[in-house]
């Protein structure tokens, strides 16, 4: 730690404040305490503060006709190799197109980046590959890189690769073609609700056992989201992903409905037990019918039945 004994307000004191995070300034990095929501509202803005103010104090050591230069040549240099922000709009506009492009961009190697670009002398420097960590280790995880940061970090991976936009452009072209050839393989995943709770854990520990058990491909990197939401987005953007024949995939979603539909069934059933008997034919067509005139299903009415003659043959429930 270092400790500077200058008086507050003073050059020096404005100077050892440039370009870092200051107590003040804190509050701006963070929505509740050290909490798993991270960084706030203000926290970009503030980035983008400090970074001026480092430029700036480098400057300013040159004669104001080379800083301009300078500039210039900053600014000659983003053109050169960064994206215009509307380049992007396709995947924010979509958090499926999102989450398949970071899950897209997981899964190449460097040098499958670089192949696709066709770039022969690599293109990747050692703190250029994806901004988010690619960890080689089985899918699922228990931990991860926050799930509402995929967005940003695939802008980041975008800025800080070194190639010229060319090439950038057409990865985001390659990008573009891929999504659009996955999305056009509809999934029927309408039994799947990201309002339900319940479903969702019950949906993404599913998907973790068949994939621990290898009904389906492990993927590179963990995976650990949070809430029924995020649960949601992770199962449908796998399962688009998925490479494999379109009848595989249905097969495999036809099955994970069944399983639901047999945990709910199950969970009905809890603290009732199988009646296998027969009775006269024209007593069936009087219980249909009293089912039918309340609105009710067989078992409910011989349940509610069977209870009031009980009562009146005994006198107690």
């Amino acid at each position: 730690m270092q400790i500077l004994t200058v008086e507050q307000g003073t050059p020096e004191w404005h100077a050892a404040r440039l370009g870092i995070v200051t107590m003040s300034e804190l509050k701006t990095l963070l929505v509740k305490g050290k909490g798993p929501d991270g960084f706030g509202a203000g926290a970009i803005s503030y980035m983008h503060q400090l970074i001026g103010e480092r430029i700036k104090s480098y400057l300013d050591r040159f004669p104001v006709d080379q800083a301009a230069s300078m500039i210039k040549w900053l600014q000659k240099d983003r053109d050169r190799s960064l994206l215009e922000h509307e380049e992007f709009n396709w995947i924010e506009n979509s958090d499926l197109v999102s989450d398949l492009v970071w899950i897209v961009l997981n899964d190449l190697s460097d040098k499958e980046i670089n192949d696709e670009c066709g770039l022969k002398l690599g293109g990747f420097d050692e703190h250029a590959t994806l901004a988010f960590s690619r960890v080689e280790v089985a899918f699922p995880g228990s931990s991860f890189v926050k799930f509402d940061d995929r967005l940003n970090e695939i802008l980041a991976f975008f800025d800080i690769w070194n190639v010229d936009i060319f090439y950038k452009r057409k990865l985001m072209g390659s990008l573009k073609e891929v999504c659009s050839g996955l999305l056009a393989k509809k999934l029927k995943l309408s039994w799947l609700d990201n309002r339900y709770t319940n479903q969702c854990d019950w949906a993404w520990e599913h998907l973790k056992k068949a994939s621990s058990k290898q009904r389906i491909p492990v993927l590179p990197y963990e995976i650990d989201p949070l809430g029924n939401k995020q649960k949601y987005r992770s199962i449908v953007a796998f399962l688009t992903f998925w490479d494999v024949d379109s009848d595989a995939k249905e097969y495999f979603i036809l099955k994970f409905k069944k399983a639901w539909d047999q945990k709910v069934y199950r969970e009905k059933q809890k603290g009732r037990s199988p009646l296998n008997t027969y009775i006269a034919a024209d007593v069936k067509k009087m219980l249909n019918r009293l089912a039918s005139e309340n609105d009710e299903k067989l078992y409910k009415t011989l349940e509610r039945a069977i209870k009031k003659a009980y009562q009146e043959e005994f006198g107690l429930m």
